[in-house]
């Protein structure tokens, strides 16, 4: 299975405009085989989250990109799952490097 049919099992239910930005936020990897998605995922998200810190993330035009953000993170762990001895690795290196973009943010 590659990560796009994984994707297209996926995001069957969820809202057109998000399915359409996880697949585009993930468009060079679709023929990557599946087992990549908890790391693809993670690491897109952390550079999506990163920009968007950098800029104003208060803001509510940024919601949909933190909704986004927040969609790969889930389907990181999504995916994750199914390889369950190796989850609690891939949840402590999303953990680290997550938390050390709010370690970055002013105030």
């Amino acid at each position: 299975m590659t990560v796009g049919d994984w994707l297209t099992s996926r995001l069957a239910l969820a809202p057109p405009v998000l399915a359409e930005q996880v697949r585009a936020a993930l468009e060079e990897n679709m023929h990557r085989d599946a087992d990549a998605i908890p790391q693809l995922c993670i690491t897109r998200g952390e550079s999506l989250l990163r920009d968007l810190l950098q800029r104003n993330p208060n803001s509510r035009e940024r919601a949909g990109e933190l909704l986004l953000v927040d969609a790969l993170v889930t389907y990181a762990f999504e995916a994750a799952i199914e390889n369950a001895q190796a989850l609690d690795d891939r949840a402590r290196d999303a953990i680290t490097r997550l938390s050390a973009l709010a370690e970055r943010v002013p105030g």
